[in-house]
């Protein structure tokens, strides 16, 4: 068996002439993006000297990037001139590239392949509509940026909450016009957490306790009802009224009661619900609002005079992001609020009951990790791990 040559991947070749004018390429130079083959072949991409003209499918390449060699000048890699090269047609080598390089070039590659598969197995079957044909009520839309956006993430192998939820967390707190998003796996563990997150001891006076009454619709979605259950807590159910499947309510007086702590109702299918006339209700009688607003992602209402997005009045919101909602992640879901201790009781509950709240990747932000007593743990328990 033949033995395979290595020690090519990263490197810079100046190609010989007999193979620029069998090829009739325009570049004079070769990045070997992988090692030979058994047949000595090896995938490459061109280099080539700016020419003024820059897309998002070039990478400039310059001093900085080498780790051995010397370019000849500032060079640009061209992601989209693949080819496979003989060692024979190598002139010489002149440079290799550092790891972070041939990472970038590697990624952006992947993601042009990425690009060109949606092109030949989805965009086709989005070109045109024939009469007749179904029309789905809820469908997968999407294009290319889906789809590299996509596959850059499964590049990272980030399994967990990583740098597209930050990402994702700020520009949604952003677009609703709230301090605080949190990313969960699911809107009805949205709608679990930001339940149980008004059942901490840390609310005092004000926290739900099991026996206490929740507020919510007879006619709306399980999971709005089954976090008030899953707690204990006791689900008061009051009618809807048509056409609008919303709370009615005049009914709001019928449910109260000395135990009733919270209203948990959803704008139901995108219709807002009265919230000028539930949320003066629960200012009346201190009582907390949940909006579900799982159904009603971008829909407006006048509130004190100036429109806001359903799911920014309550003193917290739930979305979903299932695919049948308005945007997907597949799975997913979000809880927001304005409230600062309320957004770190959700996120202590979504992560195992954790009082740091350091990110992922960093340490001690409070700079006090060592300095502190928790109940009867040692003195400088590692706040981490509380």
């Amino acid at each position: 068996m033949k033995k395979r040559t290595v020690g090519y991947r990263g490197k810079l070749f100046r190609l010989e002439e007999r193979f620029l004018r069998s090829s009739r390429q325009k570049f004079q130079f070769a990045l070997a993006l992988g090692e030979p083959r058994e047949s000595d072949e090896m995938e490459c991409i061109g280099v080539c000297e700016p020419n003024g003209k820059t897309t998002e499918k070039m990478i400039p390449l310059t001093g900085k990037d080498i780790i051995e060699g010397e370019l000849p000048a500032d060079l640009v890699l061209l992601l989209e001139k693949k080819f496979f090269l003989s060692k024979d047609e190598i002139n010489h080598v002149m440079a290799k590239v550092n790891g972070d390089c041939l990472e970038k070039v590697l990624r952006q590659h992947t993601l042009i392949c990425a690009e060109k598969y949606y092109e030949v197995k989805h965009k086709r079957n989005r070109e045109t509509f024939n009469l007749g044909e179904r029309i789905p009520y809820a469908a997968r839309i999407f294009d290319e940026k889906e789809i590299t956006a996509l596959v850059d993430s499964a590049l990272d192998f980030w399994l967990t909450t990583g740098r597209y939820t930050t990402l994702f967390e700020a520009a949604f707190a952003n677009f609703l016009g709230v301090r605080y998003c949190s990313l969960t796996n699911s809107g009805s563990s949205a709608n679990l957490l930001a339940f149980m997150g008004l059942t901490s001891p840390k609310l005092g006076y004000g926290k739900i306790c099991r026996g206490d009454e929740v507020i919510t619709v007879a006619a709306g979605f399980p999971t709005t009802v089954a976090s008030i259950l899953q707690y204990g807590a006791v689900p008061v159910f009051v009618d809807i009224s048509l056409p609008t499947y919303n709370i009615d309510c005049d009914q709001l007086e019928v449910g109260l009661s000395e135990k009733t702590k919270a209203i948990m109702i959803a704008h139901t299918l995108g219709n807002p619900f009265d919230l000028r006339k539930v949320k003066e209700f629960c200012d009346q009688h201190n009582l907390w609002l949940i909006e579900d607003n799982c159904d009603a992602l971008g829909a407006k209402y006048l509130y004190n005079g100036e429109w806001k997005y359903t799911g920014t009045i309550g003193h917290m919101a739930t979305s979903s992001f299932y695919p049948p909602n308005h945007i997907t992640m597949g799975e997913g879901g979000a809880v927001n609020t304005n409230d600062p201790q309320l957004k770190r009781l959700v996120e202590s509950f979504r992560d195992w009951g954790r009082d740091c709240w350091c990110p992922t990747g960093h340490d001690n932000t409070c700079t006090h990790r060592f300095k502190q007593q928790f109940g009867e743990l040692p003195f400088a328990y590692d706040h981490k791990y509380v």
